[in-house]
C-alpha cells in the first residue's frame, strides 16, 4: 500500500479536484483507492456524492454519521490511551455511480475541525494507526489535505509515503509552498530521513493561453507534473468525472515506493532540497513594453521558486 498525501498550505489551488482526480484515474486503472478526506470542510465527501455510514446509538437512541473524526478519536482518543489499528476501515464507503468502482472514500464532516485543534503528544501518529491494517482494502491512500499547517497536516506527513504539492502558477499560490516543504522536511527528519518523499508539483488552472506559466513551474522543483484543471466535478451530466492528466502506475507494486513522476526536472539541473519564495525582479514588467517583457517578468517570478532563474 502506497500512502500520498495532496497538499499546500493555499486554499482555492485546486488540491481536492487533483486528488479525486488522482484517486479516480489510479482505480480506472484496476487498483483499490481509498480517498482520504482530511478537510473539515468535505469538499471531497461531496464531489464524489459518498454516502457516509450510520450509526445508531443504543442508549439514547440518536443516529449520527461516521466519518474520518471517529476514525481518529478511536485510534486513539486521548495521549496515552491504548491505540486501535484500522479504524477507517469502519468508515469507508464506496463513491457515487459516477467514479470508478474500485475507488472508495473515507469522508469527512465539519466535526473532523475538533480532530485538527488536538495537539496532544502522538496525536500526529493517530492517522497512521487508523491506516494500518488498511492495504486489505486498498493499493493506493490519496490523503486530501486541507489548506492548514496544522495538526491534521502533520498528521497526514506522518502517514504518508510520498507528497505531491498542488499549486496554480500564480504568486499567491507559490507563496504556500515553501512553508509546506519546511514542515515536510521538519517531519521527514523525525522519521529518519526516509519518508515522506516529495515527488513534485502539480499545476493547476492553467487556461490554454497561458501554458508557458506551467512550463516555466516546471523549472522550479526537481519533479514536476501538470495538471488538473478546477473543472473536474462529479460530472452529473455526463456520468464520468473530467479534468485527470496524471498517469498513474502500480502503486501497489514492488516499484510502489519509487513512482515515476511524469515531468522530470531540467537536464542538468540539480536537485533542491527547498523551495525559495522568488524576489520581486527589479526590473519588473511595464505593460507599455509589450508582451515580451511581460512574459520575461513572469518567468524570472516562477523560475525563482526553485532557485534558480529561467535562461
Amino acid at each position: 500500500m502506497y500512502v500520498v498525501a495532496i497538499a499546500n498550505q493555499k486554499g482555492g489551488v485546486a488540491k481536492t479536484t487533483s486528488a479525486a482526480n488522482v484517486a479516480n484515474a489510479a482505480a480506472e486503472r484496476g487498483q483499490r483507492v481509498l480517498l482520504v478526506d482530511l478537510d473539515p470542510q468535505a469538499n471531497a465527501t461531496t464531489l464524489t456524492d459518498a454516502q457516509l455510514r450510520e450509526h445508531r446509538d443504543e442508549t439514547f437512541g440518536t443516529v449520527r454519521q461516521l466519518t474520518m473524526s471517529d476514525a481518529l478519536h478511536h485510534a486513539q482518543p486521548r495521549t496515552g490511551a491504548p491505540t486501535q489499528a484500522g479504524t477507517v476501515r469502519a468508515i469507508a464507503v464506496a463513491a457515487g455511480e459516477h467514479w470508478a468502482s474500485g475507488l472508495r472514500v473515507a469522508p469527512s464532516s465539519q466535526d473532523l475541525a475538533a480532530r485538527g485543534e488536538e495537539g496532544w503528544p502522538g496525536a500526529d501518529r493517530r492517522l497512521a494507526v487508523a491506516l494500518d491494517g488498511v492495504d486489505e482494502l486498498a493499493d493506493l491512500v490519496v490523503l486530501d489535505c486541507g489548506p492548514t499547517l496544522g495538526p491534521l497536516f502533520l498528521a497526514a506527513l506522518n502517514a504518508a509515503d510520498g507528497v505531491l504539492l498542488v499549486s496554480e502558477p500564480a504568486d499567491n499560490a507559490l507563496e504556500g509552498l515553501p512553508p509546506t516543504v519546511q514542515v515536510l522536511q521538519e517531519v521527514r527528519a523525525q522519521r529518519g530521513g526516509a519518508a515522506p518523499q516529495l515527488l513534485g508539483i502539480v499545476a493547476t488552472n492553467v487556461p490554454g493561453h497561458e501554458a508557458r506559466a506551467a512550463e516555466l513551474l516546471a523549472q522550479s522543483g526537481p519533479t514536476t507534473a501538470s495538471g488538473c484543471g478546477r473543472s473536474c466535478r462529479a460530472a452529473r451530466s455526463s456520468g464520468r468525472p473530467r479534468g485527470h492528466t496524471l498517469r498513474c502506475g502500480r502503486w501497489g507494486g514492488p516499484a510502489a515506493r519509487s513512482p515515476t513522476p511524469t515531468t522530470a526536472s531540467p537536464a542538468g539541473s540539480s536537485s533542491r532540497s527547498a523551495l525559495r519564495w522568488p524576489k520581486e525582479p527589479a526590473d519588473a514588467a511595464d505593460p507599455s513594453q509589450g508582451p515580451r517583457s511581460q512574459d520575461a517578468a513572469r518567468r524570472g517570478r516562477l523560475a525563482g521558486v526553485g532557485g534558480t532563474r529561467a535562461a
